[in-house]
């Protein structure tokens, strides 16, 4: 990204009259990080795909570069964000190329995080909410609760289904769970893994925490049962 802004601006500065376009590809895993610095040293335009798809390693995602722009750079596009998520399903489904775990964790994940490190107000309600989800005695509220994100789950299991057709459904079910209740106890107790780590871990860096869990889960997704250890026999009562 920083030879790209460089370059950018070295030939803006020659060409101040002309319109730039810049066009990058996925090689090394920096497309998006690429486009947006391209855009942010002078670029008018940007060469982006649905979902990546393009030569060699793809090209620049669009849901990735919009949103990286409304993030990064407070620039909003005017897009749909709501239809992104169908526009990139359909797009997989119609070209047989699944997304990747990864981009359905970051999927499951940004919104959360990115609402966890917003303001006072609105994070306190994110975790009241999480809260309630977990704790609640009642069935009848807990299948009220359930219900409330039983749609998104349900689209995330199907897309997890589509990138990881050899992993049992059952597994998938599994660690759609732990992903949850991971995301559920960095958002409900912040301070608490701070404390634990002393300071080496801090969940007000949503990037950071978003980065970590994504390594760390996108591995257990793609593990199948054949790689397993036996299990010991035992019980819990």
């Amino acid at each position: 990204p920083l030879q790209t802004s460089r370059l950018i601006r070295r030939v803006k500065k020659a060409v101040p009259d002309m319109s730039l376009e810049f066009h990058g590809h996925n090689d090394l895993g920096m497309a998006t990080a690429n486009t947006i610095a391209a855009l942010e040293s002078g670029s008018e335009c940007a060469s982006v795909t649905v979902n990546g798809l393009g030569e060699r390693a793809g090209n620049a995602p669009l849901a990735e570069v919009i949103m990286a722009l409304k993030v990064a750079l407070k620039c909003d596009c005017g897009f749909r964000h709501g239809d992104l998520s169908r526009l990139s399903d359909f797009v997989a489904q119609i070209s047989g190329r699944p997304l990747p775990v990864e981009k359905i964790l970051e999927a499951m994940l940004l919104p959360p995080l990115r609402l966890a490190s917003a303001p006072a107000g609105k994070r306190q309600a994110v975790t009241r909410l999480m809260g309630r989800i977990l704790t609640e005695p009642d069935e009848q509220t807990q299948e009220i609760l359930r219900g409330q994100r039983s749609e998104v789950r349900a689209a995330f299991l199907k897309a997890l289904q589509t990138s990881l057709p050899k992993v049992p459904l059952a597994d998938l079910q599994w660690r759609i769970e732990f992903v949850w209740g991971a995301l559920a106890f960095i958002l409900c107790n912040p301070r608490k893994i701070e404390l634990e780590t002393h300071g080496a871990c801090n969940p007000a860096d949503a990037g950071k925490v978003l980065a970590e869990m994504i390594d760390f889960f996108s591995a257990g997704f793609s593990a199948t049962a054949s790689h397993r250890k036996p299990q010991p026999n035992f019980s819990i009562t």
